[in-house]
C-alpha cells in the first residue's frame, strides 16, 4: 500500500503541470477540440468530478486516438480509485501512440505492475523509465532495487518450490493478534509479540515465549522482566541465543519507556541478557 501511495503522490504531482495551463502546443495533440476536451476533463478532475472527467476525455479520445495526455489523465483517475488495472491498460494506450511526453509513466505504470504480481511487464517498464534524459538518484535506485526484485519473481514463479505452511497451533496462536516472531539458532526458543486485543481500542503489546520440548511447542508465556504496561516489539535474539533486542516507544511524561527504562527519542532499542 505505501509503495502505491507514493506512486499517485509522485504522479499527481507531474499531473498537476497540466493544471497550471500547459500551451496548447506542448501537448501531444494539435487538434483543437480535443484540446478543449482535454482541459475541460482536467478542471472536471480538480474538481473532483471524476464522471465526467471520464466522459470528456472519451471525447478527446475519439477526436485524436493518439493524443497521450488523454490516457494519462484516465490511468490517473482509475489510479485514484485504487482501479490498478485500469489504470494499467491506460498507461499501456498511451505509451502505444509514441506520443507519450512524460517518463513518470512509466514509472507509475511499472509500479502498479509490481504490486499486482505483473512482474515482466514491471521490468520492462522501469527499463523504459531508466532510459529517460535525467532521472533523480533517489527513483533510479529505487527502480534498480526493483528490477532486482523483478528478476527474482520472474525466476521463482518459473520455478516453483512446494510451500504447505502450517499454523503453529494453540500453544503459540490465540484469538488475539500473533506476530514478529523471533527464534534462536537452535530452534529451541521461539518469542513473539501478542497484541491484547480483546476489548475494542485496546492495543498492549507484549512478548511471549515458548520452548521446544521433545518435540513439540510448550504453552506460551508472557516474558517477565520485559513486559510492561507499554508496548514492547520487533524482538531479535543475538547469535548465540543469550540477548535479546527489541524495540520500545515512550508512553508516558518526560520520555518514559516503561518502568526502570528512559530512552533519547520516541522510540528507542534496548536489550536484556
Amino acid at each position: 500500500m505505501k509503495r502505491i501511495l507514493i506512486v499517485v503522490f509522485i504522479f499527481a504531482s507531474y499531473l498537476n503541470g497540466f493544471a497550471q495551463g500547459t500551451p496548447p502546443g506542448k501537448y501531444s495533440s494539435m487538434d483543437e477540440k480535443a484540446i478543449r476536451y482535454f482541459e475541460n476533463a482536467l478542471r472536471s478532475y480538480k474538481d473532483g468530478k471524476d464522471n465526467d472527467a471520464l466522459e470528456l476525455l472519451g471525447k478527446a479520445e475519439k477526436k485524436d486516438p493518439t493524443f497521450a495526455e488523454v490516457y494519462e489523465l484516465k490511468a490517473d483517475i482509475y489510479a485514484d480509485r485504487k482501479q490498478l488495472p485500469q489504470a494499467i491498460e491506460e498507461f499501456k494506450k498511451e505509451f502505444a501512440t509514441g506520443n507519450t511526453r512524460h517518463w513518470q509513466s512509466y514509472f507509475a505504470c511499472a509500479s502498479y505492475e509490481i504490486s499486482l504480481g505483473m512482474y515482466e511487464d514491471a521490468q520492462t517498464h522501469f527499463k523504459k523509465f531508466l532510459t529517460a534524459p535525467y532521472v533523480d538518484p533517489d527513483m533510479e535506485l529505487q527502480v534498480k532495487r526493483n528490477l532486482i526484485n523483478c528478476e527474482f519473481a520472474i525466476d521463482a514463479m518459473k520455478h516453483p518450490v512446494p510451500f504447505n505452511p502450517v499454523n503453529m497451533g494453540p500453544a503459540i496462536n490465540s484469538a488475539n493478534h500473533e506476530y514478529f516472531p523471533a527464534i534462536t539458532v537452535d530452534g529451541k526458543h521461539f518469542l513473539y509479540t501478542r497484541n491484547m486485543r480483546a476489548q475494542e481500542g485496546d492495543s498492549q503489546e507484549d512478548f511471549y515465549a515458548s520452548e521446544l520440548v521433545d518435540g513439540k511447542w510448550s504453552p506460551s508465556k508472557p516474558v517477565d522482566g520485559i513486559n510492561t504496561p507499554g508496548n514492547e516489539g520487533a524482538p531479535c535474539y543475538s547469535a548465540n541465543g543469550k540477548i535479546l533486542f527489541f524495540a520500545a516507544c515512550a508512553e508516558g511524561p518526560e520520555g518514559t519507556y516503561g518502568p526502570g527504562r528512559r530512552g533519547l527519542g520516541s522510540c528507542d532499542i534496548f536489550y536484556s541478557v
